[in-house]
């Protein structure tokens, strides 16, 4: 499995939103299955940051549980891997969470 970052699409809203925990942008990916020559476009992946740290969240929708009752998350996609979870996370800290923090530096300086 290869990744490739296609762009990051920064929130335009005001300057603050760069300091709270908010959606900072999101992020367009290609994913490249090797084993079967398959390709797809995983779009929508939210970077959020905090003061101390920052994080990626996939797509997903919230839906009611029917049992409890309670809010239950839904991703829009998933690997039957973990391993493959673990490989997109670490493509994405490694190598677009760099990218991210740079066109923000940018971003802010520019306001």
């Amino acid at each position: 499995m290869k990744f490739e970052f296609v762009e990051f699409y920064p929130y335009r809203g005001p300057k603050k939103t760069y300091e709270q925990k908010k959606t900072i942008g999101t992020v367009h990916v290609y994913v490249y299955l090797t084993e079967c020559d398959f390709q797809f476009d995983l779009r929508g992946i939210k970077f959020l940051k905090t003061a101390k740290k920052s994080f990626f969240k996939v797509p997903e929708t919230l839906a009611r549980d029917e049992e409890t009752q309670k809010m239950v998350r839904y991703p829009f996609f998933s690997f039957s891997k973990m391993s493959d979870w673990e490989k997109l996370h670490s493509f994405l800290k490694q190598s677009v969470e760099p990218i991210i923090e740079e066109r923000l530096k940018s971003l802010v300086e520019g306001e």
